[in-house]
């Protein structure tokens, strides 16, 4: 589980944004919904230590280019959106081209997800503030 302590370290070690770059980026994926809206709601109440502003920023996300359109959302708590399907590319613009993965690949999650039958997923896409 992806708690506070987890969260905050996850922050000290991306990239810290400056005038040119934006902050370093992050991908979560999960199948289970209940699980996607309790670090959506955690991520947007979650501050510094010493209770000072949030740490992570929502990525902005677009449509593609193929006309499916951005991604459906399926909960937002204070602009930490849940997003429905599987993270693309095209989902997102640069400077944020790689939406916090390097390549689209394929996981041992992804596999079992697969043989199991799975029927949704829900991400979210963050960035250090």
């Amino acid at each position: 589980m992806l708690c506070p302590e987890f969260l905050r370290k996850l922050h000290s070690v991306l990239r810290e944004p400056g005038a040119s770059q934006p902050g370093g980026t992050f991908t979560l994926v999960t199948d289970c919904v209940r699980y996607g809206v309790s670090l959506a709601e955690s991520i947007a109440l979650l501050g510094s230590e010493k209770g000072g502003a949030r740490l992570f920023a929502p990525v902005p996300v677009i449509g593609d280019s193929s006309g499916m359109g951005a991604p459906r959302v399926h909960k937002e708590f204070d602009g930490i959106q849940l997003f429905v399907g599987i993270p693309q590319r095209q989902f997102v613009q640069d400077p944020f081209s790689a939406a916090g993965h390097a390549a689209c690949e394929s996981s041992y999650f992804d596999r079992l997800w697969k043989n199991g039958g799975g029927q949704a997923r829900y991400f979210i896409i963050l960035q250090r503030k």
